[in-house]
This record gives structure tokens, sequence and C-alpha cells, in this order.
């Protein structure tokens, strides 16, 4: 809970400052990248979280299965995510910058894939593990953005961060694994695991996919109809 509120305190602070700097136009062209990337991140996560939790409270001796395949199937889901991205920039009105820093936010979705890690910490009961690895993560990101905003950097540069985000945190999730003598490369697929996770999972797939579209969706529309009105 400590950190859910010091991770939303300096985030909102920084935010402030983040949105004076870029302006309305730079700053929701950002908003926008990142919303339309949200529109399809569902097929990224896939849903696994609480299935893969419960199956590793359930047999914690499955854990390398589990954990791999899930890792596998994100994956997986994070390149039929960046195919219909690819695709679907093409029915939109945006500029080749503007498919430019949608790209550069998608593909920070590969490094959250390491977030299986937290996985095995939730079904554990050592979400302290995962807070340390945030808390760090967020006042690391905030001075970066911090030292973008000093320098005057471009618009671009505000993306990289996303996927800096996405790289730091998965550093610390293995870095807190290989501490508590685990490794990834024990990690395995299994292909009857994975068809019982996908199984199970689908619904909570569509359910995320509708969470994400009627949020971001407005954000998408806006500059939809904006561009039209530009024209």
């Amino acid at each position: 809970m400590g950190e859910k509120f010091f991770r939303l305190g300096i985030a909102m602070a920084v935010s402030i400052y983040v949105a004076r700097f870029l302006e309305p136009v730079n700053f929701g062209l950002l908003n926008y990248a990142k919303g339309f990337v949200g529109l399809f991140t569902a097929f990224a996560t896939l849903g696994l979280d609480k299935i893969a939790v419960r199956d590793l409270v359930r047999d914690p001796s499955k854990e390398n299965e589990i954990t791999g395949t899930a890792y596998w199937l994100k994956v997986m889901g994070f390149g039929a995510m960046m195919l219909a991205i690819m695709v679907s920039v093409n029915f939109t009105s945006n500029d080749s910058f503007t498919n430019t820093l949608i790209l550069i936010i998608g593909s920070a979705e590969l490094f959250r894939s390491f977030r299986v890690i937290d996985f095995v910490y939730r079904s554990q009961v050592r979400a302290k593990v995962i807070a340390r690895v945030q808390m760090v993560q967020i006042v690391v990101s905030s001075l970066l953005k911090l030292y973008l905003i000093y320098i005057q950097a471009d618009l671009i540069w505000f993306a990289y961060i996303v996927v800096f985000d996405a790289i730091f945190t998965a550093s610390g999730l293995i870095l807190s694994y290989t501490l508590d003598n685990k490794s990834i490369f024990k990690w395995k697929f299994s292909r009857k695991t994975a068809l019982e996770l996908v199984y199970e999972a689908w619904p909570l797939t569509l359910y995320g996919l509708a969470l994400f579209v009627q949020a971001k969706i407005d954000q998408v529309m806006i500059k939809e109809m904006m561009g039209e009105q530009g024209n």
C-alpha cells in the first residue's frame, strides 16, 4: 500500500512538470500514442496474471514450468500485439512521427513479459520485493524525466522513457529473482500447461480488452476528430 501511494505521489508531481513542458499538443500526442498501444495490450497480457498466480499457489514445485510457459505466452502475445498495431495504424490519419511514437511505446511490452516473476512473489505473499523494485523504478524514471525537461529534450525521448521503465523494472525483477537463488534460465515451456493457461485465461483476456478499450478509446477518438478538423 505504501508503494502505491509513493508511486502515485511522485508520478502525479512529475506529470505536472512534463505536461507543462510538452504543452498541450505534444503532451496530447504522447498520451494518444500510449492510449493507442493500450487498445492492444490485452494481446500481450493475455489475462494470465490471476491464473498463473493461482497455479503457483496450488503447486509451487511447478514454478519453472508455469513461469516459463507464462513468459513465452506473453512474448507470443507481444508479437500478436505488434502485428495488430502495425496493421491498425494504416487505418488512421497518423503521420510517420506519431506511428514511430506508437511503435516505440509498444515495444516496451516485450520487456514487461518478465513481470511473470511478479507472479512468483505474489503467490508467496512477498509483495514487498516487487514494491522495492517499483519504488526505485519510479524515482529513477522521474529523475530522468526532469533531466529531459532541463535539457529541453524532444518529445521522442519521453517515449523512450516508457521503454526504459519497462527495461529497468524487468532488470530489477530478474536481479531480485537471482538473489533468491533462482534463475530465469531454468524456465521451461510446456505445451500442455500453455493450453491450460490460455483456455482458463481467455475470458480474462476479453475482459481486459474491454477495459482497455473503454479507458483508452476516447484518447484515440479525440485525436482522430482533431485531425479531421485540421484537414
